[in-house]
Order: C-alpha cells, then structure tokens, then sequence
C-alpha cells in the first residue's frame, strides 16, 4: 500500500476509533475539512499536521507518509 497524507490520516483516525467528526474536534477543523483531506481534495496547513501530529504522537513526516517511522 503507497501511504501519503490521506491514507495516514484516515488510517490513524481508523486505528483508534475515532470518528471524523471526533478528530475534527480535537483539532478544531470541520467535519467536511477531514473529509476532504481523507478524499484528496484539499490539504492540511502545516499548523493542522502538527496539531495531528501531536494528538496522535507521531511523528509529523509519518502522517506526511515521507517516513515510516512513528516516532
């Protein structure tokens, strides 16, 4: 499986259980925003990968899918 930023995201999110709408409140973005970063229409800024990064305590070029290296 090629991972890049949207199958890291959704994968993270999937592997603990959360739903979008619970990880788009733990990082004050919208529903539709996850949605969108898990569908490839849009990008998370910078700021929104490090938040994701530390909420799920990993590294940000993990969720970046450049290192397979979680932390």
């Amino acid at each position: 499986m090629e991972y890049n930023l949207r199958t890291r995201i959704k994968e993270l999110r999937q592997e603990r259980g959360l739903t979008q709408k619970q990880l788009a409140e733990a990082i004050k973005v919208s529903v539709n925003t996850i949605s969108s970063w898990e569908l490839n229409r849009s990008i998370p800024t910078i700021s929104k990968i490090r938040d994701m990064a530390i909420f799920f305590d990993v590294r940000a070029n993990y969720i970046l899918g450049l290192d397979n290296r979680m932390r």
